[in-house]
């Protein structure tokens, strides 16, 4: 990896120089510019030999921070969960963690805060720059000598070690450890056939999503059965009283709110007061699989005959004709009416 540290006189800056092999992906680079806590801001400083700049004013590099002589492996896990968190949510922005550069010279500390940032390489083809487990165990390694947790050390190093290692599991380890730290030295695996803390709690969340899957499936079929049931007795009631065998009944037209999904020409009615659209399932009236959509991203409020939309504090926006929607503010919606959230288009119409 090719870093440089240099400063223009007020601020200071660490530069990565390219080879002639890559290319600015603007995907990417466009997304990072929404991103306000754990990335590093990133600017072109060359466009034309790529040249890609990072301001690191009041930061100090990871290596300037294992010399605090007054650290502890309860620090170092509260970073690692913070770096955990930060990698799971580039997700939401469709980022790639293999653009993440680990080093000890390019992960930087926010001192005062205890918040680490991350250099993200918005290029490709993408550099074999991302080895968080490699850092992870540099790191331990350091601080071995340094601090008196040898089991907590052990227990992290097996982990990470391990072929189950990923980063979600490596976050719910940290967790465990950090809410119960009055019992990290208690504990013991001296039963060789008890499952080890991490895959009990990985074990025990697929569980509970399994059931709680299976739950809203047959919750959902029971009420699509008894409102279609319902449907068939008020239409039997309907033809017994008023209609003879001649009759025809012609079907009456009534304009019902709906949203039209992309270009799939899929149509989702509005047919409740208070519609919550997002990619949270089970807990969102409307469900979009999209992760630059956030889990309660936006809600569809009913307004008489109409709907407004209400943003809600989503990340990446919900837009009406291309105007931002303010947060918990209501935007009337009329009918032909084009709505982005984050990236996937919709069209509110009542016909």
């Amino acid at each position: 990896m090719n870093y440089i540290f240099h400063n223009d006189g007020i601020n200071q800056y660490i530069k990565y120089v390219t080879d002639n092999q890559v290319e600015l992906d603007t995907f990417k680079y466009n997304m990072l510019a929404t991103i306000s806590e754990g990335i590093l801001p990133c600017r072109i400083l060359n466009e034309e030999t790529l040249v890609l700049s990072y301001r690191v004013d009041g930061l100090i590099t990871f290596e300037q921070y294992l010399l605090n002589n007054n650290i502890t492996i309860e620090h170092i896990m509260e970073i690692f969960s913070k770096i955990n968190q930060i990698l799971i949510d580039l997700g939401d922005y469709l980022l790639d963690v293999k653009s993440v550069s680990f080093g000890r010279q390019n992960v930087f500390i926010d001192k005062k805060r205890e918040q680490p940032f991350l250099i993200y390489l918005p290029i490709k083809p993408v550099e074999d720059g991302y080895d968080y487990r490699k850092w992870l165990i540099d790191v331990l390694k350091t601080i071995s000598g340094k601090v008196n947790s040898g089991y907590l050390i052990s227990e992290l190093f097996s982990y990470i070690n391990s072929a189950e290692f990923c980063v979600e599991g490596f976050q719910i380890l940290l967790e465990n450890q950090l809410l119960n730290p009055s019992k990290n030295e208690e504990i013991r695996h001296d039963n060789f056939e008890e499952k080890p803390v991490i895959q009990r709690d990985l074990e025990k969340k697929i569980q509970n999503n399994y059931v709680k899957s299976i739950k809203q499936l047959q919750k959902g079929r029971k009420t699509k059965l008894k409102r279609k049931k319902e449907r068939k007795e008020n239409l039997d009631d309907f033809t017994d009283e008023y209609c003879d065998a001649t009759t025809v009944l012609a079907p009456i037209s009534i304009k019902t709110p709906h949203l039209i999904l992309g270009d799939s020409n899929k149509s989702v009615p509005l047919n409740k007061s208070n519609m919550i659209l997002g990619r949270q399932d089970g807990n969102v009236d409307i469900l979009i699989e999209n992760k630059t959509v956030g889990r309660k991203h936006c809600k569809f409020v009913k307004n008489g005959d109409s709907f407004s939309v209400i943003d809600m504090f989503s990340r990446n926006g919900t837009y009406v004709n291309d105007c931002r929607v303010d947060v918990e503010r209501p935007m009337a919606l009329n009918n032909g009416d084009a709505i982005r959230v984050a990236n996937v288009e919709l069209k509110y119409c009542v016909d």
